[in-house]
Parts: structure tokens; C-alpha cells; sequence
């Protein structure tokens, strides 16, 4: 066939004729027709602007779908501990990196956990994020529960950590241009292994700095999927293809 390259999420494939579609699959290929490429691809779009989608009307739809069968939640939650635009914020940041919200109850029962804690938004899209830990990772773990990722040496993390900056209502992440280019380079060296495999690339980092690590890549690795250690289920089995070191720093 012919080398190419798979439109949806980027990796090798090739193109053959109909006829060789058997021998194929005999092979061991995974072979996909026209129209399931095409679909595939529209609902990767549709996942990718999922939180364009959203705004407070649709919000407002969920919160009282789940109040018909789990008034207590909503009730302790909106307007009492959150506003409805706070929630819509945590909300929308999921879907921006590509989480379910299928699961609406357990991230409301995590934002009435924790709302008396703090209103910031990002904090609490972490705490969120951990209660969906198991869902987070099911998209990413193979079939024996081995999730391959890239690791973060305590340097680069130690770097990344005292580069965050608060400005009362945000942090945000502030370091030299020049470093930020090294770390996204390493990062970009590793995910090299994971296109190899044919596998959605993973990153870990400590779940202090994960949000910023992510805003960091997302320009230019958006496919990258960033997680924090808290995220990860106890079953999992975790196996490192490679480490961003301290060389780039």
C-alpha cells in the first residue's frame, strides 16, 4: 500500500486496495473503511470543541436532569457553595482535555466536598479530576492495565514549581522562554516512542504543577495527555518510556 498518514489522530497507516483488505487483517493489521474514517473524524472534532459547546443554558439542563433523581446534590452545591458560572468553568475545562462528564454526579459530589475548602476553579478541576481518576485513564491504559507514559525528573518538576506564579485571583506559570522551549523539546523527543507504538502519549506530573504543565503543551503537543499521580488507580501498572530530564533545564 501507500505510506500515509492517519487524518484523525495523526499516526502511520497506509492505504491499500479492497481486495488486500483480508490478507490484511490476516497480517494483523487494523484496517478501517472510508466511512468509519470520516465519522471517526467528526467525532473527534465534536470531542475536541465539546467545551465551545457548553455555555449555561446547557449547564442549567444537566444540573436539573440530575436534580430529578439526585435533588440533594444540586441543592447543596448551586447557588449555595458555587455559582452556576464557577461550576460551568470546572465543567468546560474537562471537556477541554478530553474528559467525560458522563459521570455528572461524581463531579458535583466532589465540588460540594471541597468548595468549603476554595472557589478557585482550577483548584477544584483538580480535585475533580481525581475522583475521575479511573475514567481518566481507562482511554489510555491497554488491555493488561499497563499505562506507558512519560515521567518528569524532580529538576525539571522543582523548575516548572518555582515558576508558577500567583496573582491573587490566578496562578499562571512564568519561566524563561529558553527553558520552556528545552521542556518541550524532551517532550517532544518522548512522544517520538509512543507514535512508535501507536499509542495516545502520556505525560505525568505531581498534581501541584499538572495544570501547568498542561497549558504549557497545549499550544503546541494538544494530543498530549497530561496527568498527576493522584489520577492513577492503584491497579494500574505503570511503564515509563522515557523521562524529561534535567538536561533541559
Amino acid at each position: 500500500g501507500l505510506s500515509t498518514t492517519e487524518p484523525v489522530f495523526g499516526l502511520p497507516a497506509v492505504w491499500i486496495k479492497p481486495a488486500d483488505r483480508d490478507q490484511a487483517q490476516l497480517y494483523g493489521y487494523t484496517v478501517v473503511d472510508n466511512s468509519t474514517i470520516i465519522a471517526t473524524h467528526i467525532s473527534e472534532i465534536i470531542k475536541k470543541h465539546a467545551h465551545e459547546l457548553l455555555g449555561r443554558q446547557e449547564l442549567q439542563q444537566l444540573l436539573d436532569n440530575l436534580a430529578a433523581t439526585c435533588p440533594k446534590v444540586v441543592e447543596e452545591l448551586v447557588p449555595s457553595l458555587l455559582n452556576l458560572g464557577t461550576v460551568l468553568h470546572i465543567v468546560k475545562n474537562l471537556l477541554k482535555e478530553n474528559v467525560s462528564i458522563r459521570d455528572f454526579r461524581t463531579i458535583l459530589e466532589t465540588l460540594a466536598d471541597f468548595a468549603a475548602l476554595t472557589k478557585d476553579p482550577e483548584m477544584l478541576n483538580e480535585f475533580v479530576r481525581q475522583a475521575l481518576g479511573r475514567n481518566i485513564v481507562e482511554q489510555y491504559k491497554h488491555e493488561d492495565d499497563t499505562l506507558y507514559l512519560l515521567s518528569m525528573d524532580r529538576n525539571v518538576e522543582e523548575v516548572i514549581a518555582e515558576g508558577i506564579q500567583n496573582s491573587g485571583q490566578e496562578s499562571f506559570l512564568a519561566i524563561e522562554p529558553a527553558i520552556a522551549q528545552k521542556i518541550l523539546s524532551e517532550i517532544r523527543n518522548g512522544m517520538e516512542k509512543f507514535n512508535q507504538m501507536g499509542t495516545s502519549p502520556v505525560l505525568i506530573a505531581s498534581p501541584s504543577i499538572r495544570r501547568h504543565v498542561k497549558k504549557l503543551t497545549e499550544r503546541f503537543m494538544p494530543n498530549l495527555a497530561v496527568l498527576s499521580h493522584n489520577e492513577i488507580p492503584p491497579n494500574i501498572k505503570i511503564q515509563s518510556l522515557g523521562v524529561v530530564s534535567q538536561n533541559a533545564c
